[in-house]
């Protein structure tokens, strides 16, 4: 497809940590995930100088290190993230059923360089569909 001009996605997405039942199922059959997992800490990075990078500590210390130490995201945006996280996780990650990414976005101010080089291409990835 490359040599037609055409993007192919296979489907086939890295595997992570947080796919537990993977992992139990590794062990399972005596597959040691940490000997066969190559385990990178999360980075964006853009050409630009726009540079994310959780460092290797306990969660959620290497998110917030990550977000307040970014280059291109000055400190509201960092705090902005994290208060958003913090929101989304007391509420155990629940969303009304019809809310839309861009709305849950815009009602959390995740807005400007976060919002286009952090949460857009996690929304990509991760839902196979634009904001």
């Amino acid at each position: 497809m490359a040599d037609l001009g055409h993007g192919f996605d296979n489907g086939q997405h890295v595997l992570i940590g947080a796919y537990r039942e993977t992992l139990r199922l590794m062990r399972q059959v005596g597959a040691d995930p940490d000997e066969l997992l190559l385990r990178l800490p999360f980075e964006l990075r853009y050409a630009d100088g726009f540079h994310l990078r959780a460092p290797r500590l306990p969660y959620p210390l290497n998110l917030l290190c990550a977000l307040l130490r970014a280059k291109g995201l000055d400190l509201v945006q960092g705090f902005g993230a994290l208060r958003f996280m913090a929101s989304l996780r007391a509420r155990e990650f629940r969303i009304e059923p019809d809310c839309s990414v861009a709305r849950l976005l815009d009602d959390h101010g995740q807005s400007g360089p976060l919002r286009a080089r952090v949460w857009e291409p996690l929304c990509v990835s991760a839902l196979n569909t634009p904001v």
